[in-house]
């Protein structure tokens, strides 16, 4: 099932889950505003444009290269962290 971006938007910003859109490059592009800053106190201004690295804690790393080789390598393009 298609969603538009809109229904996306909407969606994203009525459920408490942190939910993040990164590009190739592992720049974050989307964030649902509202739950970062409410649990992490971060804005879109504080993550958009910005490299996932810097707010990986270093506990964490081996974790998420796991979950990028699994979408790298897999159709999946959507996971949970």
């Amino acid at each position: 099932m298609e969603i538009s971006k809109e229904n996306y938007l909407l969606l994203s910003n009525t459920v408490n889950d942190l939910i993040c859109i990164i590009n190739l490059n592992l720049e974050i592009e989307f964030v649902n505003e509202k739950n970062y800053v409410k649990l992490l106190g971060y804005s879109n201004e504080d993550l958009i444009g910005k490299n996932i690295n810097h707010f990986i804690d270093i506990k964490d790393i081996n974790k998420i290269q796991e979950i990028l080789k699994k979408i790298d390598y897999t159709d999946e393009k959507i996971v949970d962290i």
